[in-house]
């Protein structure tokens, strides 16, 4: 993993000399925010997701040895992970929120179960996404039955049409609310809108 900045290079080498990390080891917790988090200190991710992300990113770049490659850098645990986010907080690389802390990093997976022998993620996020992915599909079909029986074509075209956007605006308030976004009040108000529309073209359907 390259920076091509060159001064944004200096001020990681500068930064993980006085940290007692090599560069690549602050390059690589970097990218687990998917973009140089210099250019966007705002943006926010928990210490757990990011964790997982720098997880999967490490056996992404280095397989079967991921966990040697992180030893070699120094780390060796989640909270390593959390001393390094945070040195770079101190050097002014990227941006931590009231209410984070560095111990949110502590023991969020074991090395050698997770990296040695590859257990997957204790919520089973497949398992999860296929149950989530039945039950809507299952609804939207639910909805869409009512729709015909009550209005033909155009009922089920509405009743869908209404479903999806009291789903938007649910998803909206909730990441606005719950997931501390920097655009949280815009998400909220989208969120509101979206859902009061799709309710008032659902109560004026059945009405």
């Amino acid at each position: 993993m390259k920076i091509h900045d060159t001064d944004i290079e200096r001020k990681f080498s500068e930064a993980a000399a006085l940290m007692g990390y090599p560069p690549d080891a602050l390059i690589f917790v970097a990218g687990g925010w998917g973009t140089w988090v210099v250019r966007n200190r705002k943006t926010r991710i928990s210490a757990e997701n990011l964790c997982w992300r720098l997880h999967d990113q490490a056996l992404d770049l280095f397989g079967a040895d991921a966990k040697d490659h992180l030893a070699a850098w120094g780390i060796t645990k989640t909270n390593d992970f959390g001393e390094l986010v945070y040195g770079m907080a101190e050097h002014g690389l990227v941006y931590t929120s009231e209410g984070d802390s560095q111990a949110q990093f502590d023991d969020v997976f074991d090395f050698e179960d997770h990296f040695v022998h590859r257990k997957f993620q204790p919520t089973n996020v497949y398992k999860n996404w296929t149950l989530s992915t039945m039950f809507v599909l299952t609804t939207l079909a639910a909805v869409a039955a009512s729709g015909l029986s009550r209005g033909g074509l155009d009922g089920m075209l509405t009743a869908l049409l209404s479903s999806w956007f009291v789903f938007i605006g649910a998803v909206c308030i909730w990441l606005g609310v719950f997931k501390g976004n920097q655009d949280w009040m815009l998400l909220v108000s989208f969120g509101i809108i979206s859902l009061a529309a799709g309710l008032f073209a659902f109560l004026t359907f059945s009405l």
